[in-house]
């Protein structure tokens, strides 16, 4: 079975589908059952790589500047939140969300609880006005790309557990593809390894550690801090990509 046909399996609910899923991953029904259901939601996530690559483009093109680029994000944040104050004050427009493709891919604490979505565009809104661009692009990519890949990796190989539910091989995915995000865009910079290295590491143990508070704000903004810090500790600019 090839990915791209499993992941349609996934998205239609084809027949046998949980049979598909663990005889591709090699795994048990529930770890099937669980990669499925935050396969279709990460995956949805994705969507929020619009935000740093359209950051991206805005300003290497020039039809952006970074105070538009933030006010849409801002536009967007704010239609969110208001959806979820809308939905957390009236029952009746919960239930009509939870029935929606958004909705559907909630997880069980959000339904009485501000969305994911809603945190992520606000610290995507925060991480683009606190840090220079490159800093930025790098610190939601980290999110966007090393947290799906800790969820999916560790549900359906994970057996060493690190910290709570967090296993050691979702962790190893996270750090190698965030280092990995990081030599993509600090390649021009001297000492990138470096650079990234510290981005990829900070990354991994916000992830895995500073769960009190919601990834889609912590990663990002705990990333551009220790990016920005080992910029100015080695003393290197870092000019747009």
């Amino acid at each position: 079975m090839t990915i791209s046909a499993l992941v349609v399996s996934v998205f239609l609910k084809g027949k046998g589908v949980q049979q598909q899923v663990r005889e591709f991953l090699g795994t048990s029904k529930q770890r099937a059952a669980k990669f499925m259901s935050e396969f279709k939601r990460k995956t949805f996530h994705l969507i929020g790589l619009l935000v740093p690559g359209i950051y991206y483009f805005g300003l290497k093109f020039e039809f952006l500047s970074q105070f538009y680029a933030c006010s849409i994000v801002a536009g967007f944040a704010g239609l969110s939140l208001a959806v979820d104050i809308l939905r957390l004050n009236s029952d009746k427009f919960n239930k009509f969300f939870q029935d929606s493709p958004a909705g559907r891919i909630m997880r069980k604490k959000e339904i009485n609880d501000i969305n994911g979505s809603t945190y992520y565009l606000i610290g995507s809104l925060l991480t683009m006005i606190l840090f220079q661009p490159t800093i930025a692009i790098a610190s939601l990519l980290f999110l966007d790309l090393g947290d799906l890949s800790a969820a999916l990796v560790g549900i359906s190989f994970g057996r060493v557990r690190v910290y709570k539910s967090k296993s050691l091989e979702g962790c190893i995915a996270n750090f190698l593809v965030c280092l990995l995000v990081g030599f993509s865009i600090f390649y021009h910079v001297h000492l990138y390894e470096y650079i990234s290295l510290v981005g990829a590491i900070t990354a991994t143990l916000t992830e895995l550690f500073l769960d009190q508070i919601n990834d889609n704000l912590s990663i990002p903004i705990m990333s551009g801090i220790a990016l920005t810090l080992a910029q100015w500790r080695l003393g290197v600019d870092i000019p747009f990509i």
